[in-house]
């Protein structure tokens, strides 16, 4: 049983439609992750122009 489907049935939402759309609504991009965007997000984080020093400073 799907997570939806598991929600609408202990009554949480009232249709299968609503509780698809209701979580994209509260998401600023208005819609869900995909795993590109992990993955970019993980080059960032180990790029060289995330590297900050204390003060907020880029390293490079």
């Amino acid at each position: 049983m799907r997570l939806k489907d598991k929600v609408v049935e202990h009554g949480n939402m009232p249709s299968e439609n609503e509780a698809v759309e209701l979580p994209t609504t509260q998401i600023p991009s208005g819609r869900m992750g995909v795993p590109r965007d992990i993955a970019d997000g993980v080059v960032f984080l180990v790029s060289d122009e995330s590297c900050v020093d204390e003060w907020g400073r880029t390293c490079y």
